[in-house]
């Protein structure tokens, strides 16, 4: 178990939370496909309803990342703002 301390004192400590080797299922609404993304060594905070995983963590796990906004993208595609894994699966 693990005790948080976020960035500013005025949100408290978040009290024993465990850490976890986790499956997290996503289901792609274009391609109707469920891919189970792996998760070791992670924070399970029960109240999240989102799964924060930084980019680094998943490049480190062989997924391409393209995390630039096609807002800020000069000609965007389907190739901007996804993931990609290693198969050409696109998320």
């Amino acid at each position: 178990f693990f005790n948080l301390k976020p960035f500013t004192n005025t949100l408290g400590t978040a009290q024993n939370v465990p850490i976890v080797d986790g499956a997290i299922a996503y289901d792609c609404p274009y391609n109707c496909r469920t891919f189970i993304l792996i998760a070791r060594n992670s924070l399970y905070i029960l109240a999240m309803e989102h799964n924060l995983i930084p980019p680094f963590i998943m490049r480190a796990g062989g997924v391409t990342v393209n995390n630039t906004t096609k807002k800020h993208c000069n000609d965007p595609s389907i190739d901007d703002h996804c993931i990609t894994f290693g198969d050409g699966s696109d998320l």
